[in-house]
């Protein structure tokens, strides 16, 4: 993980925000197999969740953008501070 200096006010409005977020529903499933069994894996859809969490993280001034560097999902949490996390 990176970040800023600081992330005091990321931080905050973080906190704001994830006080608003719905509750949503997993209403996806994926079967995962292991050498000890199966078991079912219940998920919330992205296109289900990303246009009911964008609008209240704009609303505290947080932005994210995500992208594959190799095999690797990189996210960027960002505020209107100045303020980033990544990981």
């Amino acid at each position: 993980m990176n970040k800023s200096q600081s992330i005091a006010e990321l931080g905050k409005a973080l906190i704001k925000a994830q006080t608003e977020f719905p509750e949503i529903q997993k209403t996806k499933e994926v079967i995962v197999q292991t050498q000890k069994g199966s078991y079912v894996f219940k998920y919330a859809p992205l296109e289900k969740t990303l246009p009911l969490v964008r609008p209240i993280l704009a609303r505290h001034g947080i932005g994210f953008t995500q992208g594959a560097v190799g095999e690797t999902l990189e996210t960027l949490i960002f505020h209107e501070s100045g303020e980033w996390i990544e990981f």
